[in-house]
C-alpha cells in the first residue's frame, strides 16, 4: 500500500512501515483505518461541500453545460427569419436578450452556437492530441534523425497561420464533410507534438527514470 508522505498519514498508521523516496510503504498486516484522515476529509466536505469536489472553475463549466443542455431542450433552433421582430432591444417581451437583424433570438443563437462549437471542437481536439501522441511515441522507436525531421516539419507548421491552413484545406477539399476537423488537426498538431515531445524528453532525463534503470 502506498501513501504519499505528508498530511499526517504516517502518524496514524502503525509500523512496520518505511519510507522509500517520497512514498510510505506499509505492510498489509499493519494497515488500519486512517481515522484522522477520514475525519479531516469529512470536516472539509461539511465546511466546503462544493469546492471540495469541483472548485470554482469546474462549477462554472458544469453550470455552463447545464445551461446549454436546458437551452437546447426548451428553445427552438434559430433557423426561422422574422423581419417583423428584427433588432429588438434586450428585455423585450418575446426576446429577453433581444434579436438580431433577421429576427432570431440572441439566446438561441448563443446556445446553439456553443453546442455546435463543442460538438465540432472537442472531437477535433481529441483527434489532434491522439495523432500528436502517436507521432511522439513513434519517434521514440525510430532512428535519431527522424526526431530532427519531425521537429523541423512541426516548426514549419507552427510558422504558418492557422487561418491560412484552414483556407487552404477548404479550398482543396470543398466537398469533404469533415474539412473543418481536418483544418483544426493540421493547424494544432504541431503545437501538441512539440509539447508532448518536450515532456517525453523531460521524463527521459528525470532522476526517477535514471534511478529505476
Amino acid at each position: 500500500v502506498l501513501f504519499y508522505q505528508g498530511d499526517g498519514y504516517e502518524s496514524i498508521i502503525d509500523s512496520p512501515c518505511f519510507f522509500r523516496g517520497d512514498f510510505l510503504y506499509i505492510e498489509p498486516i499493519c494497515f488500519k483505518i486512517p481515522v484522522k484522515a477520514l475525519w479531516g476529509i469529512m470536516t472539509r466536505l461539511i465546511k466546503y461541500p462544493l469546492s471540495s469536489f469541483f472548485g470554482l472553475r469546474n462549477l462554472f463549466r458544469l453550470g455552463l453545460l447545464l445551461f446549454l443542455f436546458l437551452g437546447v431542450l426548451v428553445l427552438d433552433p434559430p433557423t426561422k427569419v422574422n423581419l417583423e421582430k428584427n433588432n429588438l432591444p434586450i428585455f423585450s417581451e418575446d426576446a429577453t436578450l433581444g434579436t438580431d437583424r433577421l429576427g432570431r433570438d440572441n439566446i438561441s443563437l448563443f446556445i446553439y452556437g456553443m453546442v455546435s462549437t463543442l460538438m465540432l471542437v472537442v472531437p477535433a481536439r481529441a483527434l489532434t492530441i491522439l495523432v500528436s501522441l502517436l507521432l511522439s511515441l513513434l519517434v521514440l522507436f525510430l532512428p535519431k534523425w527522424t526526431e530532427a525531421l519531425w521537429s523541423g516539419i512541426s516548426s514549419v507548421f507552427l510558422s504558418v497561420p492557422s487561418l491560412l491552413v484552414a483556407l487552404i484545406c477548404i479550398g482543396m477539399f470543398p466537398d469533404f464533410r469533415f474539412v473543418v476537423i481536418l483544418s483544426i488537426l493540421l493547424s494544432d498538431w504541431a503545437l501538441a507534438f512539440e509539447t508532448i515531445s518536450a515532456k517525453i524528453r523531460e521524463l527521459q532525463k528525470s532522476g526517477y527514470l535514471v534511478s529505476s534503470r
